[in-house]
């Protein structure tokens, strides 16, 4: 049962981070937006955040524990 509690609290603390997160990207599309009115220009910004978001979420969850930080890890 104490797995369980942990596992639901990492999953609100993970939604509410994720949900912030998105807030914010919408803010800083929209302030883009006014500035860039191209399609294609506003595709590629939508596109390098997405694979930022990716990679900073895989690096996040892929890190372990128990090497700890390296030289390549920071």
């Amino acid at each position: 049962m104490l797995l369980c509690s942990k596992i639901i609290e990492m999953l609100f603390r993970f939604i509410i981070v994720a949900v912030v997160l998105l807030l914010v990207e919408i803010y800083a599309l929209q302030a883009f937006r006014t500035l860039v009115k191209s399609k294609w220009i506003l595709w590629a910004y939508a596109l390098v955040s997405f694979v930022a978001y990716v990679y900073i979420f895989y690096t996040i969850f892929n890190f372990d524990r128990k090497v700890g930080q390296t030289k390549q890890s920071l």
